[in-house]
């Protein structure tokens, strides 16, 4: 009788859609199997949005094949936040207790229910001093459970349920290149959009940003007077034409007859400069922390980085390199889709 295979599943719970990843576990190759997307509607109701995600989950995971799954999952959740700071060297209980104690200065919001959770990174050393530097994240005790209960009602018992934080670095570690290089890597989610810098393989910086794809939806959604009269896209409407045409190119073909390629890049152009100023501010913030570290590259993960034309209007603000992230391209994870299992 041959052994069960083995199959590692990361599933993204995102706040409009549900992605999947199955990875094979063959020996000391790892293929990856399957990638799957299932949109829902980023409903406010807490319970709309977890029957939508239970139905989206059970389907996704239809797909893969039998065998022993592993499963982590990242989810979005507007108050997660992930802080990387520098402690003094100190045996591990009495570093856990040192940053309960501390949590408050990292974050002014959180209450008595919130989780607290840490993970010892790297050592470093600050004008001479050794320190170790730590991530640390807080989120209400409240929405863990209510993660974990919608995962249970699909079935699913998680290994590791991370913050998008956390997958961005794992994501910068198989992605690597260059051991000296300083990236920035950017997921713009639903509704926020998080933000690291990684030094090689060490995360140095992560900041949420409190806006995301959801904001260029409804920039395409304010109301225009012309000589035609006034016009308005419904919020379907936008959201279609923010994906068939993005941020137009001058000359392109019109985005739709109800609004010109003028008229939607004018009203796009606001998030984009938020957006911007937003990352902006956060690199000059990383800079100024660091001793004048440059960032190297910047790199988009996401749904809302699929805006078309994005990546444009972003170089030439930040000054630097910006590109759609590619996770896959040098990882050791070789691609068999369409081929036997």
């Amino acid at each position: 009788m041959s052994a069960r295979k083995e199959y590692l599943i990361g599933i993204d719970l995102g706040a409009s859609s549900i992605k999947l990843i199955c990875i094979e576990k063959t020996g000391e190759d790892w293929v990856l199997r399957g990638a799957y997307l299932k949109e829902i509607s980023s409903s406010p109701s807490p319970q709309v949005y977890e029957s939508q995600a239970v139905a989206a989950l059970a389907e996704l995971l239809g797909k893969v094949p039998p065998g022993k799954l592993k499963i982590g999952v990242t989810w979005a959740d507007n108050d997660t936040v992930l802080r990387v700071i520098a402690v003094p060297p100190m045996p591990a209980g009495e570093l856990k207790q040192a940053l309960l104690l501390e949590a408050k200065n990292f974050f002014p919001s959180m209450t008595e229910n919130s989780r607290i959770e840490s993970e010892p990174l790297y050592e470093t050393t600050e004008k001479g001093i050794k320190k170790i530097q730590v991530a640390i994240a807080a989120a209400p005790a409240e929405n863990v459970t209510r993660t974990l209960d919608l995962l249970k009602k699909a079935g699913i018992h998680p290994t590791a349920l991370l913050p998008i934080p956390s997958a961005l670095k794992q994501i910068g570690e198989i992605s690597l290149v260059d051991e000296k290089q300083i990236r920035c890597l950017v997921d713009v989610g639903c509704q926020s959009t998080e933000l690291v810098i990684l030094k090689g393989r060490n995360l140095c910086f992560s900041r949420k940003i409190p806006m995301g794809g959801l904001d260029f939806t409804r920039a395409l959604t304010v109301a225009l007077v012309s000589s035609r009269g006034r016009t308005q896209l419904s919020l379907k409407e936008a959201e279609d034409i923010k994906r068939s045409v993005g941020i137009p190119e001058e000359g392109g073909p019109e985005a739709s007859d109800k609004i010109s390629n003028i008229q939607t890049f004018s009203m796009l152009r606001a998030a984009v400069e938020q957006l911007t100023g937003e990352i902006d501010r956060c690199l000059d913030y990383y800079r100024e922390e660091s001793d004048g570290d440059k960032v190297d590259t910047l790199e988009l993960f996401g749904r809302g980085a699929d805006l078309k034309g994005l990546t444009a209007p972003l170089t030439q603000a930040l000054g630097m390199q910006v590109k759609k992230g590619e996770p896959l391209r040098f990882s050791k994870i070789r691609d068999g889709r369409g081929t036997p299992g």
